[in-house]
């Protein structure tokens, strides 16, 4: 409620889920957004969106089998990522769902310390 930007859509619905909710236990399943709003006022191309998993949290590799439409490209097995995208309208559900295998779709899971990262998610330092 206290972002500025003359672009968020009105009435603001991207932030749908809570900052904080409870205490996590052992084996509880979480689900994580990452928003990301262009306040630019042209489209964007070619963006590269990075985020670390949370230590001591294991990614589920096939979070959303069986659910569709599957990414152009994917391998289509252990869709692991959700991508809610539109350059005209607010996405209210995922518009496809991506394997997380490194492959030819818009979505990939890099196992910490297991396959290097690109360098387009490399943490700059100054």
């Amino acid at each position: 409620t206290t972002d500025n930007e003359p672009n968020l859509p009105t009435p603001n619905t991207y932030l749908k889920g809570a900052i904080n909710s409870g205490t996590i236990a052992s084996g509880d399943r979480l689900e994580y957004t990452i928003y990301f709003l262009s306040a630019g006022s042209t489209d964007i191309t070619n963006v590269t969106i990075c985020d670390l998993v949370p230590p001591s949290t294991t990614f589920v590799n096939n979070a959303f089998n069986n659910l569709t439409p599957i990414d152009t490209g994917s391998s289509g097995g252990d869709l692991g990522i959700a991508l809610a995208n539109s350059s005209s309208a607010l996405p209210t559900a995922p518009t496809v769902y991506t394997s997380s295998a490194i492959d030819g779709d818009r979505g990939s899971f890099y196992p910490a310390g297991l396959i290097p990262t690109p360098n387009s998610c490399s943490k700059e330092t100054t």
